[in-house]
C-alpha cells in the first residue's frame, strides 16, 4: 500500500469511527424537575380552606416531615381532600420531558370503611383535565411508593385534550382521601413527592459529530496533498 493510500485510509477509518460514535443515540438519563420531602414545612404545597384536616407535620414521615390528612376534622363545601403543588411542578410538561410523578402514601388508619376508592392524582390547565387512578389503597404497607407514569393510557380524561394539556399544566393536586367512612374516619399521609423527566445529553453527541466530519475532511486533504507531492513533474 502506498503512503498516500495509508494516509487516506487512516483518515477515513478514524472519521467513520467518530461518526458512528456520534450517530449512536445517547442514553437517556432521569432528572428530577421538582421534589418535596416536607422536612422543613409544606414547601409551597397548599390546601383549600374547605379542607382544614390537611396539615404539615414535622415528624412521622419517611423520614421527617410529611403532609397529613385527618378526616376526623370536619371539612367544608367544595372540599377536594387534596394538596396542591407549587409553581415548580407546573408548566409545559411536554417541553420539560416529564415522564412521571412519584410519591409515597401512608394510611395510618382506615377508620370505619364503607367503600374504597383509589390513589388519585389530577392535572389540569387550559387544555383540559386528566385523572390518574392508581391501585386500591394498601394500609398494610407503610409509606407505599407510587408512580403516576405520564402516558395517556394511564390517565382518564375529565375534559379536553391530552397533548394540549401537557403543553400548559397549571394545576397539580394529589388526593389524600381513599375511603368513605362513618366515624371514626381515616388518617393518611403523603411524603417524598417528585416530578421526573428524561434528558438526553445532545451537546456531547453533536460535538462528536463535528469531530467526525473534521477528521474525515483532514484525512481527505492530507491524501490529496501527498498525491500532488508525488505526481511526476
Amino acid at each position: 500500500m502506498t503512503p498516500t493510500a495509508r494516509v487516506l485510509t487512516t483518515g477515513w477509518i478514524s472519521g467513520l469511527a467518530l461518526f458512528a460514535m456520534a450517530a449512536t443515540p445517547a442514553a437517556a438519563t432521569t432528572i428530577t424537575i421538582a421534589s418535596s420531602d416536607f422536612d422543613d414545612g409544606s414547601q409551597g404545597w397548599t390546601r383549600l380552606a374547605a379542607d382544614p384536616g390537611i396539615s404539615w407535620q414535622s415528624a412521622g414521615g419517611n423520614p421527617g416531615g410529611y403532609m397529613r390528612y385527618d378526616n376526623n376534622v370536619p371539612y367544608g363545601a367544595g372540599s377536594t381532600t387534596s394538596i396542591y403543588a407549587p409553581p415548580a411542578y407546573l408548566g409545559n410538561w411536554s417541553a420539560l420531558g416529564v415522564t412521571d410523578l412519584s410519591y409515597e402514601a401512608n394510611i395510618f388508619t382506615t377508620g370505619s370503611v364503607a367503600s374504597i376508592g383509589d390513589y388519585t392524582v389530577v392535572i389540569s390547565g387550559p387544555g383540559g383535565a386528566f385523572r390518574w387512578l392508581g391501585p386500591a389503597p394498601n394500609p398494610s404497607v407503610s409509606w407505599l411508593p407510587l408512580e403516576a407514569t405520564l402516558v395517556e393510557s394511564a390517565w382518564a380524561a375529565m375534559s379536553g385534550d391530552w397533548g394540549a394539556l401537557l403543553e400548559d399544566v397549571t394545576e397539580l393536586r394529589i388526593e389524600m382521601a381513599y375511603y368513605t367512612n362513618y366515624t371514626p374516619f381515616e388518617i393518611t399521609g403523603i411524603d417524598n413527592v417528585r416530578l421526573n423527566a428524561s434528558a438526553v445529553p445532545e451537546p456531547a453527541c453533536s460535538t462528536l459529530l463535528g469531530v467526525g466530519f473534521a477528521v474525515l475532511g483532514l484525512g481527505g486533504l492530507l491524501g490529496r496533498r501527498r498525491s500532488r507531492a508525488r505526481r511526476p513533474g
